[in-house]
């Protein structure tokens, strides 16, 4: 694996501390019986966001057709959907036979329904924390990367608290 250049080191410290303060604030709607609230609603709404990037680069992989009013997906497209392919593989929520971009785009879905619910009903528990261990695995991936890359530069390492995605494997989007 090449050394991360300084822009995909920042890019990786920005999606790694937004996937754990998704993560952060999905795991409180579901601790707390709340819906989120509207500072937790923006949050959501960036994971979101971050997760269309992970879309855009999948479609790229996938040979899917851009349209003319689409924008020409950047390059760093690509080295997002890297983080969550990897991330969807090791919590094994994506088969041989299944196009990335479709559990994208569920996760997105599933994301959205909670940031738009006013109520504890209009949340399905089980969906919930499936995209919070999606957000929790992505961040802890991301955070290893960090520190694979301190090593390999020769930066003295410090303690990292790696998460192992725990729970459930069943696909739930």
């Amino acid at each position: 694996m090449s050394p991360m250049t300084l822009s995909e080191k920042t890019a990786t410290r920005t999606y790694g501390l937004l996937a754990s303060r998704v993560s952060e604030t999905l795991g409180s709607v579901l601790r707390t019986g709340q819906p989120p609230r509207p500072e937790e609603r923006e949050l959501l709404s960036n994971g979101e966001s971050l997760l269309e990037q992970f879309i855009v680069g999948s479609r790229l992989v996938e040979g899917d057709k851009f349209r003319k009013d689409e924008l020409a997906p950047r390059p760093d497209a690509i080295k997002a959907f890297r983080h969550a392919l990897f991330t969807l593989q090791v919590l094994q929520r994506v088969g041989a036979d299944e196009k990335v971009t479709t559990t994208l785009r569920e996760i997105r879905k599933a994301l959205a329904e909670i940031r738009q619910a006013h109520s504890m009903d209009q949340i399905d528990q089980e969906r919930a924390v499936s995209v919070a261990s999606f957000f929790t695995a992505l961040a802890s991936l991301l955070c290893d990367d960090l520190a694979r890359t301190k090593l390999e530069d020769g930066a003295p390492q410090r303690s990292t608290n790696s998460v192992t995605p725990g729970g459930t494997t069943s696909r739930v989007f």
